[in-house]
């Protein structure tokens, strides 16, 4: 009987395959990760990762939009979260918006 992996597990194995780019198997890690309240953040914040990596930009902004929904960044992290939020929306040519997430 095959014994089910952690949400710490999930997390840690859709590191080691977002580090070989293999972003669809990763993504799928990271959503199972999300599930757990003390890694839905961080899980959501690699799934817009991958997602933008994969050139997947209209998902990678729903995904970091649904990272900042869960509060769970101290200030200096959800800068970085709103940094790659408003690199993504320029990548889209959304400029007007990724001035607002600047600011």
């Amino acid at each position: 009987m095959q014994q089910q992996m952690s949400a710490f597990e999930h997390y840690e194995h859709g590191l080691v395959l977002k580090q070989v780019k293999m972003f669809s198997q990763a993504i799928d890690d990271f959503r199972k990760a999300a599930l757990d309240p003390a890694f839905a953040g961080k899980a959501d914040l690699q799934v817009a990762l991958c997602l933008k990596s994969a050139d997947r930009h209209e998902e990678a902004v729903m995904a970091f939009r649904q990272a900042l929904a869960t509060h769970t960044f101290s200030p200096v992290e959800q800068r970085y979260v709103l940094y790659y939020l408003g690199q993504t929306l320029e990548s889209l040519g959304r400029h007007e918006e990724s001035l607002e997430i600047y600011e």
